[in-house]
């Protein structure tokens, strides 16, 4: 005869899931009243209560703020020149205006572009051959 096997498992990756599973145990012991089974065990389901309600808060409160702090960034995006639809050539951002900045550096800086690595831009020198034709 083959031996049977139990496993329950605890969804301990998603926090989304773990809370729905404490929120069911709660709802379980208090529909059982006096009579469930987790009644006067080792686990203080006054405590447990407490602590589901407060992660389902904490939750709650962290998916408001995610949602600020998407909005948010967003405006900085836009603020910046690189939001969805703008280009180098949308006026009035900081892309636009860089790409301004750098131009004014190189024409003042010709011949000594490494200068422009002064005010923190990327700067690479080299050398390319020159165009030859194809035989």
């Amino acid at each position: 005869m083959a031996k049977k096997t139990v496993r329950v498992d605890i969804p301990s990756k998603s926090p989304d899931a773990m809370l729905d599973l404490g929120k069911k145990i709660v709802k379980k012991h208090k529909a059982d009243g006096a009579a469930s089974p987790l009644t006067g065990g080792d686990v203080d389901m006054v405590l447990f209560e407490a602590n589901v309600l407060k992660a389902d808060t904490f939750r709650a409160d962290a998916a408001d703020l995610y949602a600020a702090a998407e909005k948010k960034m967003q405006e900085a995006r836009k603020v910046l020149g690189i939001d969805v639809g703008q280009t180098i050539n949308t006026l009035g951002t900081t892309y636009s205006d860089m790409d301004l900045i750098k131009g004014r550096l190189l024409n003042k800086n010709k011949g000594t572009e490494e200068a422009l690595s002064l005010y923190g831009f990327n700067v690479v020198i080299g050398t390319a051959k020159a165009p030859t034709k194809k035989p």
